[in-house]
């Protein structure tokens, strides 16, 4: 029997996730139900409609779409370990309101940063989903469509 290593394995599903998206129905990201990378349901439970302020060291104001558990955090891990980039896409758009929010009341011009991605991971992965995330919700604020 031909064994393909976990590596190989991720690479070719990152590679054709974009084709699987298309032939195949989304699934919600957050409860797996089909029709939606995010169900509606799922978006008024786990994505909140106001920008979370959070503690910046360093910084004079950060925001965040909310924390890294429960609902939100099972998104972002199907994003980045299930090869699902589409839902980037769609964590992106639902944190523009925040980056709008901070924009809107900094007394200075305020930039959006990506926590870098291992490149590593990003090679296994096929896509560095913090950079995906980041250009969808700098589009988002910024008022241009995504």
């Amino acid at each position: 029997m031909w064994m393909i290593s976990p590596n190989v394995q991720r690479l070719v599903l990152s590679a054709l996730a974009p084709v699987i998206e298309l032939l195949a129905p989304p699934r919600c990201g957050i409860c797996d139900c089909e029709g939606a990378l995010l169900c509606p349901a799922c978006r008024d439970q786990w994505i909140p409609t106001r920008p979370e302020l959070v503690p910046a060291t360093g910084l004079r104001a950060a925001a965040a779409l909310g924390p890294y558990e429960g609902g939100l955090g099972a998104a972002i891990r199907t994003t980045k370990y299930g090869g699902v980039p589409g839902l980037a896409r769609e964590l992106g758009l639902a944190l523009g309101p925040a980056i709008a929010y901070v924009t809107r009341t900094a007394p200075y011009q305020a930039t959006l940063v990506p926590i870098p991605t291992d490149q590593g991971r990003v090679h296994e992965r096929g896509f560095d989903h913090a950079l995906l995330i980041a250009e969808a919700a700098g589009l988002a604020s910024s008022g241009w469509p995504a």
